[in-house]
Order: structure tokens, then C-alpha cells, then sequence
């Protein structure tokens, strides 16, 4: 058997495309952002496609594009924040490689939010500051992603030291 992928999960901002590209990079293996995957195969925007057709459509177009990269090689792949949340997807990521989730506190996220140099991508949190929103996000997920991970790894500080941590925990696998 070949090398198996390693699949990063966690919510929105958590740095998984931006982990995932070091690491990858760092691994000397492809990289793939389901994301943009979505944008290619549709030939629009994320946030065109909840404005347009709503989260439910997203979802499924998503789920699809997920079934087409897992037939690929394997790679470094940064899935969206909800992608792991349905059960055919969990499927999918689970036999395609190694499942780490990048946990970051709320604090953090909103921080990152708040920096985000195309905000519009993504559609706007509720609330003055969107913090009680990711707080909940994150009450919701987390239970999910920690059961559903193979390993889960600090995603706080700059992104060399969370490929560090990664390296370190993927190797203990």
C-alpha cells in the first residue's frame, strides 16, 4: 500500500490550508484544499454558491468534489469546517488517510477572523464581534472532530511550529 493522505479538519480559520501547504510542502506530497476544489469544479465562489442556492446545495457539492479527490493520490488535504460532520464524508476521509484535527480556541479563531484578508469569502458571523458564534461552532464540533480524529494537534502559534507539532503526532501513529 502506498502512503496514505492526511486529512486536516477543524472549523473555519483554524489553518488548515495554511498548515496544510507547509506541511505538505514539508512531506514533499501534494497538496489539495477541498475548497477550492469545490470553486474549480462549479467555476464560482463558496460564498456565491450559499448565496445563490443555500448551505444544504454547498453541502452536497462539497460531498462531491470530497468523492472525486479521494480517488486521487494520496495528499495533504484541507477540508472545510463542515465537511467532516456528514457521515458519508466521514467515511470517505477515514479510509482516504489519516484524520488530524487542528484545535484552536474560540479566542484565537475570532482573532483570525478578524484578520482575514477576503472576508467576503465566507459568510459573515453573527453578533458584534462573531465571538459567540464561534463559541458555539466550536461547543458543537469540537466532541465531533476529537472522536472522529486520529490525532489532534495544538493549532495555536505560527504555522512552522503547528507542521512541527503534526510531524511529531503523525509519526506516533
Amino acid at each position: 500500500m502506498g502512503a496514505r493522505a492526511i486529512v486536516l479538519i477543524g472549523l473555519r480559520r483554524s489553518g488548515k490550508s495554511t498548515v496544510g501547504r507547509a506541511l505538505a510542502a514539508a512531506l514533499q506530497m501534494p497538496f489539495t484544499d477541498l475548497d477550492t476544489e469545490v470553486e474549480r469544479l462549479e467555476g464560482r465562489s463558496i460564498a456565491d454558491i450559499l448565496v445563490q442556492e443555500g448551505e444544504p446545495a454547498f453541502r452536497k457539492k462539497e460531498s462531491e468534489a470530497l468523492a472525486q479527490v479521494v480517488t486521487g493520490a494520496a495528499c495533504v488535504l484541507a477540508t472545510g469546517g463542515g465537511t467532516p460532520l456528514a457521515e458519508p464524508n466521514r467515511r470517505r476521509l477515514t479510509a482516504f488517510g489519516t484524520v488530524v484535527y487542528l484545535r484552536v480556541s474560540a479566542t484565537a479563531l475570532v482573532a483570525r477572523l478578524a484578520d482575514d484578508p477576503d472576508p467576503d469569502s465566507r459568510p459573515v458571523l453573527r453578533g458584534s464581534d462573531g465571538i459567540d458564534e464561534v463559541r458555539l461552532l466550536l461547543a458543537e464540533r469540537d466532541p465531533s472532530y476529537v472522536g472522529f480524529a486520529d490525532v489532534v494537534v495544538d493549532g495555536h502559534g505560527d504555522p512552522d511550529e503547528v507542521v512541527g507539532r503534526c510531524r511529531v503526532a503523525l509519526d506516533a501513529v
